[in-house]
């Protein structure tokens, strides 16, 4: 005979993975950044938010982190022509996994205004 069926419930874990497929496209001062959820048995409990941490190639050196409710990002306020480098990384109700590997993206240059001849 078969007993009867019994659901186990664990708590949740910190995801033991990063975010994957990071995708970043940037105009003059803005960036616009897309993810993927870490693989759902990586994630260890319900993804709340994401941590975007990013710096600028040539800017002073600081480092910004910046949140999100959602698997993409804008981020604004940035510097035209620079490169930036960025990273992320999923939180838990346990706090936050693993930074992914650094995404770099830049911002273009406004053209050149026209000058009279």
């Amino acid at each position: 005979p078969f007993s009867s069926a019994v659901l186990v419930v664990t708590e949740e874990d910190i995801p033991s993975a990063a975010p994957i497929n990071i995708f970043g496209i940037g105009n003059q001062n803005i960036i616009v950044l897309l993810w993927a959820p870490p693989l759902l048995l990586e994630q260890n409990g319900v993804i709340i938010k994401y941590e975007i941490s990013y710096f600028g190639a040539t800017v002073d050196g600081t480092k910004y982190h910046v949140l999100s409710y959602a698997a993409s990002a804008i981020i604004s306020g940035l510097h035209e022509g620079e490169t930036y480098f960025i990273k992320v990384r999923a939180y838990t109700s346990e706090g936050p996994g693993p930074y992914s590997n650094i995404v770099t993206v830049n911002t273009i240059e406004s053209p050149p205004s026209a000058t009279p001849t």
